[in-house]
């Protein structure tokens, strides 16, 4: 419906609502009821010094996530078969399996820093019909270059979601048993997946502003480096005003003397937040 497709897939769709929701309410309840009782898992590890109930605590609500997941990736699948078997318009099939996804997975089908760049660039007012034309046909060229890398990302995070859950009461175990959590993050491999497609952004990027100039280009989302440097800048300049307000001496750093006095300002700030003496 969002798609506006309501009216043609409706018709279809509507023969498998009734047991996908018994369905995946049923799962929703099973996840639900178990997540109550994670509190209590996790206060007993803390009280016992032994983690072990907090992982297999854990370990099952990683189970039942998935099973949520499950419920609604197979539906997914019959709705596109079911409206393939009713000649429903590959268009709209396409469309809607695509939207599906990027409901699904917005951090890899939501729009991407290259396509929210041309986007961005195609609405300039002063871009001449020759360069959002080429800007089309780059927007294009990504798509089909990020394909593949989406596909890879999708089934890395479906393959990686439980063991990044249980990692985490993992390394909370190694470092309770006096380790040093050093456990190896599920994530790393979708990280690096989400790094190589960001450097295919940042190359289509460039190709982009060549086409631009310095003005148009400044209209465009932040790239990585440009925000690096703001953030680096806006830090600095809370620095240097933080020196300023204590540096009594006007000799642009604070002495021993003036690192007291901001320490206690700064206490005494703390407890004006925290509610004062009745806190």
């Amino acid at each position: 419906r969002q798609l506006g497709l309501g009216d043609q897939l409706d018709p279809v769709l509507a023969t498998i609502w009734p047991e996908y929701a018994v369905e995946l309410d049923r799962a929703l309840v099973t996840r639900d009821d178990h997540l109550t009782t994670m509190p209590v898992a996790m206060m007993d590890a803390f009280r016992t010094m032994d983690p072990t109930v907090a992982i297999e605590a854990t370990r099952t609500e990683a189970r039942l996530r998935e099973a949520v997941r499950d419920v609604n990736l197979r539906y997914q699948e019959m709705a596109v078969a079911l409206l393939g078997e009713a000649g429903v318009d590959d268009e709209a099939v396409g469309r809607y399996a695509t939207g599906f996804r990027e409901a699904a997975y917005r951090r890899i089908y939501g729009p991407s820093f290259a396509q929210r760049s041309f986007a961005a660039a195609a609405a300039l007012e002063d871009v001449t019909p020759e360069v959002k034309a080429l800007i089309g046909e780059m927007d294009l060229a990504y798509a089909a270059e990020v394909a593949g890398l989406n596909q890879l990302l999708e089934l890395e995070t479906v393959s990686s979601e439980a063991a990044s859950i249980t990692s985490r009461i993992e390394r909370f175990a190694a470092r309770m048993q006096g380790g040093g959590g050093d456990v190896p993050s599920p994530d790393e491999r979708l990280e690096e997946l989400f790094e190589q497609r960001q450097q295919v952004d940042d190359a289509f990027r460039r190709q982009l502003e060549s086409l631009l100039t310095p003005d148009q280009i400044a209209l465009l989302p932040e790239t990585r480096e440009a925000r690096a440097a703001r953030r680096r800048a806006e830090a600095e300049q809370r620095r240097a005003e933080f020196i300023s307000r204590f540096d009594r001496d006007g000799d642009g750093q604070l002495s021993d003397e003036e690192r007291r006095e901001a320490g206690r300002e700064m206490f005494r700030g703390r407890g004006q937040r925290g509610g004062g003496d009745d806190t």
